[in-house]
């Protein structure tokens, strides 16, 4: 019997929600394929998928011991609790910025057409995030360091995972990896654990 509290069990289907596995990206080692993904991470300098315990990435020879902190843990525990609460206004102002709430505090994002969210490193050669969450205890959590991107595409926002190691979960709802989802205000996120509240100010 269904739970009514369980994110994963809705009126849609498993499949909208990107419960699928993801295939290995084209060109990868045979070395990797035969493993759970379980069992990978993904390399800070080119973001492609190596192996646990690996020293050296494969595909771009990066040094994968020069900072733990840069792979994101997996996260296990009680699946989320589905939201109780009422949706707002699905449109925002062209120019009024977007609000975070994070634990009782509010992020301003930055008014741009693209905004990433995710946990910042300046060691890391790679693409950073636009909002670094590690003031959250965004690594405690579970986030990766690129996890999810808004995209404004006229008076409408959008929301999709980046390809995050735990997932990103809209008012209870996990995310297909690069899946758009509409935003609206008060929305509910968590990123990994890590949960947010949207405004639109």
């Amino acid at each position: 019997m269904g739970n009514r509290n369980d994110p994963h069990k809705n009126d849609l289907s498993e499949d909208d929600f990107g419960t699928e596995r993801v295939p290995p990206p084209e060109g990868l080692s045979a070395e990797l394929e035969g493993h759970d993904d379980t069992t990978l991470l993904r390399c800070p300098n080119c973001s492609k998928p190596v192996r646990m315990g690996e020293l050296i990435c494969p595909h771009c020879n990066y040094n994968l011991t020069a900072n733990d902190a840069l792979r994101t843990q997996r996260m296990s525990g009680e699946p989320l609790l589905a939201r109780t609460w009422t949706s707002g206004e699905v449109i925002v102002a062209e120019r009024k910025p977007i609000v975070l709430e994070i634990d009782g505090q509010q992020i301003t994002l930055p008014l741009a057409d693209v905004v990433t969210l995710g946990r910042r490193f300046d060691s890391a050669p790679a693409e950073q995030p636009h909002v670094d969450l590690s003031r959250f205890g965004a690594e405690e959590h579970g986030v990766s360091r690129l996890h999810a991107r808004l995209r404004r595409k006229g008076i409408l926002v959008y929301i999709a995972d980046m390809g995050s190691l735990n997932g990103t979960h809209l008012n209870g709802r996990r995310l297909i990896p690069d899946g758009e989802r509409l935003l609206r205000d008060n929305d509910e996120l968590y990123l990994s654990r890590l949960r947010i509240r949207i405004h639109f100010s």
